[in-house]
């Protein structure tokens, strides 16, 4: 059974190489994908219509940002073109107009996505320390892992999920589609469960007191902190006999 499994999943990266996923493409008029995509590669990336059509099977892929994502298989001649010239006319374009357009393989989606989440963790963390006018731990992002101060690297997933950031504000692929299947068994065994992790004077869940909710996470950790501290000087009840 883990042979044949090993064998189609061989098998779906081979297939994999000839989709992309177009990410951030602006298509304001609703028009359909075939002609958006063909107007993508003859306006912005420049590329030589006469070799031929670039896309082909375009399909829904679901949200990036405000934008809906299209997944498409493409000729090796479009991606000769776009990996020789076609990527820096996208860089510029993408500089002088302020849109994040992105062709993205398949096969590599997932590790961008953990690179923005890293990204976007290590922001997020930063800016709640700012706002509690406290001095952060060193964060950074290495090799796909992402290490807060003296603490083990963490690949960003994992990071979101043990320290159950409030993601309402992130606009990559949602936390449960990033799951790989090893990581979904890890949270069905409860390995990985959210909220088993907390920074120190910040409070990064959305998750707040449900009978008098802080106005800022500081005062959110703070008042954790000193309920917990109460909850060791109360004195035990005892049942009633």
């Amino acid at each position: 059974m883990e042979k044949q499994k090993a064998f189609q999943e061989n098998i779906n990266k081979k297939v994999l190489i000839d989709w992309v996923r177009v990410l951030g493409l602006p298509n304001p008029k609703k028009k359909k994908y075939d002609q958006v995509l063909e107007e993508f590669a003859k306006d912005i990336l420049k590329y030589p219509m006469e070799k031929g059509n670039p896309f082909s099977w375009p399909t829904y892929a679901g949200e990036y940002g405000n934008h809906s994502a299209i997944r498409v298989r493409i000729s090796y001649e479009f991606w000769k073109f776009f990996m020789r010239e076609g990527r820096k006319v996208l860089y510029e374009y993408n500089r002088e107009h302020g849109t994040t357009i992105i062709i993205s393989r398949e096969k590599t989606l997932s590790l961008q996505e953990q690179d923005r989440l890293g990204l976007y963790l290590r922001k997020k963390i930063k800016q709640e320390y700012a706002k509690c006018k406290k001095n952060p731990p060193d964060i950074t992002m290495s090799k796909g892992a992402l290490r807060i101060g003296s603490m083990e690297p963490m690949k960003p997933l994992v990071a979101a999920i043990r320290l159950d950031v409030d993601m309402s504000d992130w606009n990559g692929s949602k936390l449960e589609d990033m799951l790989t299947e090893k990581k979904q068994s890890a949270m069905e065994k409860g390995e990985l469960a959210f909220g088993t992790l907390k920074l120190p004077g910040i409070e990064l869940s959305k998750k707040l007191s449900q009978v008098d909710v802080p106005s800022t996470s500081c005062e959110a950790a703070t008042r954790k902190r000193s309920n917990e501290d109460d909850e060791g000087k109360r004195p035990v009840k005892q049942l009633k006999k």
